[in-house]
């Protein structure tokens, strides 16, 4: 997937990827001839990489001629209430050319809302947001953990669903994430756990709710041992993109379900407290809560950008 020109006018909206002219409407805008910006910068491995935890500009130079790797993560959603894990945002990688003077926006999604602590337990967590690199390189926000009488909500990945009330798990989007997954029924009532960006989200078993779908690791360009980001996953540092826990429900003595490694929020443990949150900058989905206490949001997004030194 590419990225096009749309113009000569400078801009850094959505709409307008970036552009290149000497002129303006209020004076000459000159390019800088060698620098390239945008985010935190820094040399690993013979290649230069960007990293942006919040919304900024890639900008090149002139004289720019490379292959650009990138991996953009959308926000995780919010775990729900009495209900499933928040799916994790949707994580995308690849690589673009890119020529000459360019300005790109960039956008790093924010994580979804918790479910609310609400006794009528019928509004699910909160998407996450979407994350860009210039508008035709999106990562979808991570879908909201299904309350208990509300269903998982689709996204990147998507968020669980409790697993007593009709409805369903959110569906993930195609190249990004996975499912989410339901939950048990009475009298041993859980949740199913977000979807990640490597697995689908765990169903939930009797008073045990489901684990989240685990992420994946960076490609090995970005893996920096000098400027972490991610998690530790199952073969070694840098996972993102992992779905949040699903509930034990109303059971006090069950137990919830563990986040997937990438950033995933753990469902709170027993019967009485609050889910934990995704991970900043991981994407990953928020754990569940079990009865009427709040859900956890889901964690923010990251993108990162590499090119040949």
């Amino acid at each position: 997937m590419g990225i096009k020109s749309l113009g000569n006018k400078k801009s850094i909206s959505y709409a307008s990827v970036w552009e290149k002219t000497g002129k303006g409407a209020e004076g000459a805008y000159v390019p800088p001839p060698f620098e390239t910006t945008g985010g935190t910068k820094y040399t690993y491995n013979g290649k230069v990489i960007h990293k942006f935890v919040a919304d900024g500009t890639f900008e090149t130079a002139e004289a720019f001629s490379k292959n650009c790797e990138y991996i953009v993560v959308a926000g995780g959603g919010g775990g729900g209430t009495q209900g499933g894990g928040g799916g994790a945002g949707g994580m995308i990688t690849g690589t673009t050319p890119l020529i000459g003077w360019h300005t790109i926006a960039v956008v790093v999604g924010d994580g979804g809302s918790a479910g609310p602590a609400d006794p009528s337990r019928n509004t699910p967590g909160g998407d996450g947001g979407d994350s860009l690199f210039g508008p035709t390189i999106p990562a979808t926000g991570g879908g909201g953990g299904g309350a208990r009488f509300a269903n998982g909500e689709s996204g990147g990945s998507g968020g669980g669903h409790n697993g007593s009330q009709p409805g369903t798990y959110g569906e993930g989007t195609s190249g990004q994430g996975n499912d989410g997954a339901n939950g048990n029924a009475h009298p041993n009532e859980s949740s199913g756990g977000g979807g990640g960006k490597g697995a689908v989200g765990g169903t939930g078993t009797s008073g045990t709710g489901g684990a989240g779908g685990v992420g994946a690791q960076a490609p090995s360009t970005f893996q920096d041992p000098t400027n972490p980001f991610g998690t530790p996953g199952p073969s070694g540092a840098f996972w993102l993109a992992g779905g949040g826990g699903g509930s034990v429900s109303t059971m006090p003595t069950g137990a919830g379900g563990a986040g997937g490694a990438g950033g995933g929020g753990d469902a709170n443990v027993t019967y009485n407290g609050v889910g934990e949150a995704g991970t900043a900058n991981t994407g990953g989905g928020g754990g569940a809560s079990p009865y009427t206490y709040a859900g956890a949001a889901g964690g923010s997004g990251i993108v990162l950008v590499a090119y040949p030194a």
